[in-house]
């Protein structure tokens, strides 16, 4: 997978389905780990600590913590997690204490039973949706290079057939799967949306998974893993159903767990057999996926839940200092200012303007990965990871002093993107301002629309459908690079409908973040719209050197734009590595 932010991670026509956009809505977003130290950073295990004990994410290096569910019969190290005794007195975490005494008999010291990561994500509290079915096919090895076509061709077809029993039916895919195209057309041919499960470099991973299993009343899938437990745990009517031989010696020849191991080999394609699974675990295999049966008793134990720990033990094992640790799940921006009782009045106004400084470094004190609720004024808006909210906070800071020294000339506005802080803000500084906001897709507008809706800001208009509008395609070739896929899909919006929108308005601002759309797009549509007189732009994708920057900024100093000083070196956060751009048009062009 691509080691970056920028990722499809669900179908186009998940869209089409009101209930599935819910689902997807629900999701945590992907946030990449960057270079995992250790098997206790797969999936984001020991960020799920740090949130939970509210510390600064702190490196658990070296540290082992058995990840997966062990369906075979486990009886040495190699078993548990090809653990070498080279490393004997790293600190191991397994999950149960039959493991941790393997462990120890083999003379390894610093083993604790903890239960597996996946009993730590965060417990979801989200409406099952009855008669729904979430399909899990196996997924593909970081080594391997087997083309699963022609199964997955007969698997979707399968599902297909047995569609039309269910109130919804998605597909869960791995990372690896979605970046090597496993699966993804054949199930797309047949109509049928997916959405991208977990991957080792996401911190959220495991509360993704969580969220998304909890939402369905079904599951199933074609091979033995890891997902049959976790599901089941959900308290999903698990099956294998319509079983598939996915895995083969050569499937697994490049995996170096297995270099010069050829008897554990044997061993684990035994135990991924379905004869195999059939003899030991009879109760998952059924005739039709609605036969399954509630099995969460059976999953806890298999996780070991009766050995989870406290996160605080946890975070003790991995020797991370009480000292360095903040808190906070719910930001109240406008309390991080200390206001005068002469500054009282209005507060929210003058909280914009005193943004910077102490709140930033208040609020960069904390975990960046944790998921905090924002609220203004007692209003609570959507989650945000503090790293988001740290960017929003910068921008919005440069943002407000810029608006006040125009409030009077911004008339009609079109955002292409930006937060419900910074549209808020435009708002309180331009009272009379008409706004139109274009964002990512319908999910991220209703939320928008909820959240502006409850500090009574009812007129703007939210534009749902534009002509010719592409999510997740490219206008241009060249373009292909700026495609931002992630929990919201891109907004690509072709030049003509974009100018026809800002002309029949005479918009004589626009506000752009360049990560949902491409510098060619706005440089045409500039050209063909002279109603355009500020402008106000964003990136943390592309620097200011880049070809395609340094080209949109050119043309905009031709047609009479003139840049400010916000645009000498950008405006860079802790995390973000942001770059914001103002420009006004001079009374000569």
């Amino acid at each position: 997978m691509k080691k970056d932010n920028y990722r499809r991670t669900f179908s186009s026509n998940v869209l089409l389905s009101k209930s599935l956009k819910e689902v997807v809505s629900q999701l945590p977003p992907v946030d990449y780990i960057g270079k995992l130290k250790g098997e206790a950073n797969y999936y984001g295990a020991s960020s799920e600590i740090a949130r939970q004990v509210d510390s600064l994410e702190q490196c658990a290096s070296g540290a082992r913590w058995e990840h997966g569910w062990k369906y075979g019969e486990v009886s040495t190290a190699e078993h548990i997690g090809g653990y070498s005794k080279k490393k004997s007195k790293s600190l191991h975490l397994v999950s149960n204490q039959a493991h941790e005494a393997i462990l120890r008999a083999e003379g390894f010291s610093n083993v604790h039973a903890v239960g597996l990561p996946y009993l730590y994500g965060d417990e979801p509290n989200l409406v099952r949706r009855k008669g729904s079915l979430l399909v899990c096919p196996g997924h593909t090895s970081t080594y391997s290079d087997q083309d699963w076509s022609k199964l997955a061709e007969e698997y979707a077809k399968r599902i297909s057939e047995i569609k039309e029993g269910f109130s919804d039916v998605l597909v869960c895919l791995s990372a690896n799967c979605i970046e090597r195209e496993q699966w993804v057309h054949e199930f797309e041919d047949k109509g049928i949306p997916w959405v991208m499960g977990a991957w080792i470099y996401d911190r959220n991973a495991l509360s993704r998974m969580r969220c998304l299993f909890s939402q369905f009343e079904f599951v199933t899938t074609n091979c033995v893993g890891s997902h049959i437990v976790y599901s089941s745990y959900e308290g999903c009517k698990t099956s294998i159903w319509g079983w598939q031989d996915l895995y083969s010696r050569e499937e697994w020849r490049n995996d170096p767990s297995y270099k010069d191991k050829e008897d554990l080999l044997d061993e684990d394609l035994k135990w991924g057999t379905q004869s195999w699974m059939r003899e030991h675990y009879e109760q998952l295999f059924h005739e039709a996926p609605q036969d399954a049966i509630v099995l969460k008793d059976w999953a806890a134990q298999q996780l070991g839940q009766n050995f989870k720990k406290p996160a605080e033990e946890v975070a003790d094992l991995f020797g991370w200092t009480r000292s360095n640790r903040a808190s906070s799940s719910v930001i109240p921006i406008d309390e991080f200012v200390v206001f005068s009782s002469s500054q009282a009045k209005g507060r929210l106004a003058r909280c914009f303007q005193f943004l910077r400084g102490d709140t930033l470094t208040r609020l960069g004190k904390l975990n960046q990965s944790q998921t905090c609720i924002v609220s203004l004024e007692g209003i609570a808006l959507r989650c945000y990871t503090v790293r988001e909210l740290l960017s929003a906070l910068d921008r919005v800071s440069s943002f407000d002093q810029w608006l006040r020294e125009h409030p009077e000339s911004i008339d009609v506005a079109l955002f292409i993107g930006g937060s419900e802080l910074e549209l808020i803000c435009c708002l309180r500084n331009c009272p009379r301002l008409a706004l139109n906001y274009l964002g990512s897709n319908s999910i991220q507008a209703d939320l928008l629309e909820a959240n502006l809706d409850r500090f009574g800001y009812k007129e703007v208009e939210i534009i749902r459908e534009l002509p010719d509008v592409v999510s997740g395609y490219c206008e241009h070739p060249s373009d292909a690079m700026d495609v931002r896929e992630g929990p919201i899909l891109p907004v690509l919006v072709k030049t003509s409908a974009l100018s026809e929108r800002l002309n029949a308005q005479a918009t004589n601002f626009l506000y752009v973040d360049l990560d949902l759309t491409s510098c060619q797009i706005i440089e045409s549509s500039l050209a063909v719209s002279p109603s355009v007189n500020f402008m106000w732009m964003h990136t943390s994708r592309l620097e200011p050197e880049d070809p395609s920057l340094v080209r949109l900024i050119e043309s905009m100093k031709s047609r009479g734009f003139e840049f400010g000083d916000v645009s000498l070196s950008g405006i860079r956060t802790a995390d973000s590595n942001q770059h914001v751009f103002s420009a006004i048009r001079s009374k000569l062009s």
